[in-house]
């Protein structure tokens, strides 16, 4: 890979792909400088001010992962050479320039209680309402049955 990068740089028809897929070799080999370096290759068009009036691109979504598994990595490994450390900067200038954002966090279930009566309990229909609950697409993860006391209900 190396070899094919110097060539394609040599060649000036190295492009983002290319960088992203050394930044990857690197990384795997633990190369932890090689990858941060390649990452500030990768990184250092995004920080350059466009023409007048003309937006400031956005950084791929590709690019983003691999420069957070990259920066993970580094931390991770407590690296923190230059390489690491000036690639942390550009992401960080990339950051305040409102160029990247950082993913959304999972969406957290959402979950829905259910209480049955007594009145309900007694009469024996407490297995069809869990079964039309099941039905909906919920799912009972928890059951208690307990009587209420004064205390509790007020």
């Amino acid at each position: 890979v190396e070899t094919l990068f110097a060539e394609a740089a040599a060649a000036g028809v190295q492009d983002d792909a290319s960088l992203q897929v050394l930044a990857t070799c690197r990384l795997e080999a633990e190369d932890f400088a090689g990858a941060a370096a390649a990452l500030s290759e990768l990184l250092g068009p995004l920080l350059v001010q466009p023409a007048h009036g003309a937006a400031r691109r956005r950084v791929p979504a590709r690019t983003a992962k691999v420069a957070l598994s990259v920066l993970g990595a580094c931390r991770d490994a407590s690296v923190c050479g230059d390489e690491c450390r000036g690639a942390a900067r550009q992401w960080a200038a990339l950051g305040e320039g409102g160029q990247w954002a950082p993913p959304a966090p999972p969406p957290s279930p959402e979950r829905t209680l259910a209480l049955l009566k007594p009145d309900c309990v007694a009469s024996g229909a407490a297995g069809e309402v869990e079964a039309l609950i099941a039905e909906h697409g919920f799912e009972v993860v928890r059951r208690r049955r307990w009587r209420m006391g004064e205390g509790e209900a007020a």
